[in-house]
């Protein structure tokens, strides 16, 4: 590993520098570290990411905080002993979890086939008030970013005011369906502190993602919901549940065109997990005969998800999401 084979726009700028002058001195009292071991580190992270510069900061992968910045920094302190800092942050071993998923609601309009969330009480759920202590604990624990979600997040009138209690000490980022994200109100989000927002879009055929997501006209929802987001300058991201027929029938490269054209930050690929209405699924729900769109009731909801049967991603299949995933990565531009 060789400090050449680090991005040369990340190592040529003084701020990010003097932050990664800050991590060494962060580490320097642990016996375990040298600077060839944190240009090792360093590499490690970058090999099978593309290194993207947002506004004035550098995102090494959305699974950590961009650099240089307070979130990284508390991703770095939070481990259990100053003297072992850097082993620790190496080897996994935290005071404080890296990311904290937050279900704000539990209330949605869509009905994916894959819904985690479907068996949840959609009537009580934490105020205004309660979340707000909760993410100032999440905070002062240590954890680096702060996930939140649902149901649909952007349901909650005070989702503004819940995402500007998060300080710089955390990044904030928004899981979506893109539902009810006018530009004003990504705009809204930006300047309350937002830093990234995941949008589902499950499949390039319209008429497909709107099965999948049980809702007609879901497809344009995540499209302008994407494009608002990145008008108002938030990072984002492409979020797509992949199943095994998308890889058996070569789809996600579509996905990746697709990816393009809106001209996304990232696209992420989530493998499906038994949870929710999936929890005893080694197969994805056959609800039988595929709905077309544009022959939906006036509530534009499709029964189930309106999707059909499909095997959950394996083992074998996940290893080849990643290997397309590193791919797509090592794609220059």
């Amino acid at each position: 590993m060789k400090i050449k084979d680090i991005p040369v726009n990340l190592l040529l700028n003084l701020r990010n520098l003097l932050f990664i002058y800050q991590v060494h001195r962060e580490f320097s009292n642990d016996k375990n570290y040298s600077v060839i071991n944190l240009i090792n580190a360093i590499q490690n992270i970058v090999k099978d990411e593309k290194v993207i510069k947002f506004e004035d900061e550098y995102v090494l992968t959305s699974f950590l905080p961009p650099i240089p910045g307070k979130a990284f920094m508390q991703l770095i302190k939070s481990t259990p002993g100053d003297n072992s800092r850097y082993y620790e942050n190496v080897n996994g071993i935290r005071s404080a979890p890296n990311i904290m998923h937050i279900a704000v609601t539990n209330r949605c309009n869509y009905d994916c086939f894959y819904c985690s969330n479907i068996n949840r009480d959609k009537k009580n759920e934490l105020d205004t008030g309660e979340l707000i202590r909760l993410m100032s604990d999440l905070q002062d624990m240590g954890v680096a970013r702060i996930g939140l979600t649902g149901g649909e997040p952007l349901l909650r009138d005070d989702i503004v005011e819940i995402v500007s209690s998060i300080d710089k000490r955390s990044v904030s980022i928004l899981h979506t369906t893109g539902f009810n994200l006018s530009l004003k109100k990504a705009k809204e989000l930006k300047n309350a502190g937002l830093f990234a927002m995941g949008i589902g879009l499950d499949h390039y055929n319209e008429n497909i993602c709107d099965q999948k997501k049980g809702v007609g006209g879901a497809f344009k929802t995540s499209v302008k919901a994407i494009k608002n987001s990145k008008k108002a300058g938030i990072y984002t991201i492409l979020q797509v549940a992949v199943t095994k027929e998308m890889i058996l029938n070569n789809e996600l490269m579509g996905m990746v065109d697709l990816a393009r054209k809106l001209g996304v930050h990232e696209i992420r690929f989530l493998d499906l997990f038994p949870a929710g209405r999936l929890l005893n699924a080694g197969r994805l729900p056959d609800t039988g005969r595929l709905l077309n769109a544009e022959r939906l009731p006036d509530a534009g909801r499709l029964p189930n998800g309106g999707y059909g049967g499909a095997d959950l991603p394996d083992e074998k299949d996940i290893k080849k999401i990643v290997e397309i995933q590193k791919g797509i990565n090592a794609i220059k531009g």
